[in-house]
């Protein structure tokens, strides 16, 4: 008997719901690699899918200052390893990207 087994990449109905949401969102597998970007993502962030493929093709385009980028994946990586644990969301994070015209935005992060 074959299982019925859906992948987010079958979901429809999830992504149109995801892009009608007012809140950039972004989907990534557990190995980094996004899965999803809804219209607000691309909006407000100006990256695709072709650009920013993984978490790691991310994080040097929206935090080109190494120092910088440091610190923010430092605390990320806190707040999920902790969030995963928890079972919750991550606390609200504020840090400022650089989007892909160059300007930069303060920006509130949470995983759920």
């Amino acid at each position: 008997m074959e299982e019925n087994i859906r992948t987010f990449e079958d979901s429809d109905n999830v992504k149109r719901l995801l892009d009608r949401c007012p809140i950039a969102m972004a989907v990534q597998e557990k190995d980094g690699k996004f899965v999803y970007l809804n219209n607000k993502f691309l909006e407000t962030f100006g990256y695709t899918m072709e650009d920013i493929p993984t978490v790691d093709d991310w994080w040097p385009r929206a935090y080109p200052d190494v120092e910088y980028r440091r610190k923010v994946i430092d605390s990320w990586g806190a707040a999920a390893k902790k969030a995963i644990e928890d079972r919750k969301e991550t606390a609200a994070h504020e840090w400022r990207v650089t989007c892909k015209d160059g300007t930069l935005r303060d920006i509130e992060f949470r995983m759920a």
